[in-house]
């Protein structure tokens, strides 16, 4: 466990005249009860939190040696770190990138092995009660040659959404990535379209069917901006002001939203958004800062870059 702080990122008032929509910065210093926890999967090079659960149940990824390439899923609760990994169920790669959970126990990432997946590219899955179900861009639908599906994260219905990228062989021509909704075996094609889009990623979903996550109207190159998508399908962008590039990661079923915003400075920083206002936020000391899930309790769970250059995961408890 590492130390617990508080911390305010402030945001230029210009900047805030600036930010027209429906939502405002409040300056306020994060409360006492922020508690910041550092999360490092044992013996690991670096470790990635994803998502997290009311029960207290943690997702993420973290890399092993010795070949050091390799990824694993791991789950931890209050009796620790178990792997989800080729391993544990053999229908998948050797290399696990889990993305998201629910109340349920349902796991969604990715995985991919060349020697198992030809020719080698990533799969999405979903893991629930011990069995696998491929997640993939369904036969003629792709855009382009190859598609790669990435689920991000599930709600407690069952509703997956992520993103697929597709491109042509064999140098990434034609590359865009889509966002996509998978629910109970029925893929939908879902694009921040009414935005301008030409580059979407859908990022979390709650039980009511709000979507939040990224777009670009200029395709891979950016600026990337946030986005809500509410249930009746109406778009709203969500911007940090005075940001270079704002993502939206997660949002939980009181309608509470993190993600991660850029200055432009190489570094990347914390937000919570709740009731129209934004709260800024680093890990203490670190480099770089990604929100990536917010649970119904509140719990905020992510990564974070130390001044090495070393990747964790973090927990934050909002109610100490």
């Amino acid at each position: 466990m590492r130390e617990r702080t508080k911390l305010w990122l402030s945001v230029p008032l210009a900047a805030m005249f600036a930010f027209f929509l429906m939502f405002s910065v409040t300056p306020v210093t994060l409360a006492d009860s922020w508690t910041f926890v550092s999360i490092d999967a044992p013996g690991a090079v670096w470790t990635g939190a994803r998502d997290s659960s009311p029960s207290g149940m943690v997702v993420g990824t973290y890399k092993w040696g010795p070949e050091g390439w390799k990824t694993r899923g791991y789950l931890l609760t209050a009796d620790g770190f178990s792997d989800i990994s080729d391993s544990t169920y053999p229908a998948l790669g050797r290399r696990v990138d889990v993305r998201g959970t629910n109340s349920r126990g349902d796991i969604v990432g990715e995985t991919s092995d060349p020697s198992k997946f030809s020719p080698g590219y990533w799969h999405g899955f979903l893991l629930s009660g011990g069995t696998v179900t491929w997640i993939d861009v369904p036969p003629g639908q792709c855009p382009a040659e190859v598609c790669e599906t990435i689920p991000d994260t599930i709600n407690e219905k069952g509703v997956i959404v992520g993103f697929y990228a597709a491109w042509d062989t064999p140098d990434y021509q034609n590359y865009s990535e889509h966002g996509f909704l998978w629910s109970h075996g029925v893929f939908t094609t879902l694009d921040a379209t009414p935005l301008g889009a030409t580059l979407t990623n859908l990022r979390g979903i709650n039980p009511d069917g709000d979507i939040v996550g990224i777009y670009s109207e200029f395709g891979y190159d950016g600026p990337f901006h946030g986005f809500l998508r509410r249930y009746d399908g109406t778009f709203t962008a969500i911007d940090v002001p005075g940001a270079a590039g704002t993502s939206a990661n997660s949002i939980n079923p009181a309608g509470q939203i993190v993600g991660d915003y850029g200055l432009g400075d190489g570094k990347t920083h914390g937000f919570l958004l709740s009731e129209g206002n934004f709260t800024l936020f680093d890990y203490p000391g670190a480099v770089k800062t990604w929100p990536f899930g917010i649970s119904a309790n509140g719990w905020i769970v992510g990564q974070y870059n130390d001044s090495g250059g070393v990747r964790h995961g973090f927990l934050v408890n909002r109610k100490g």
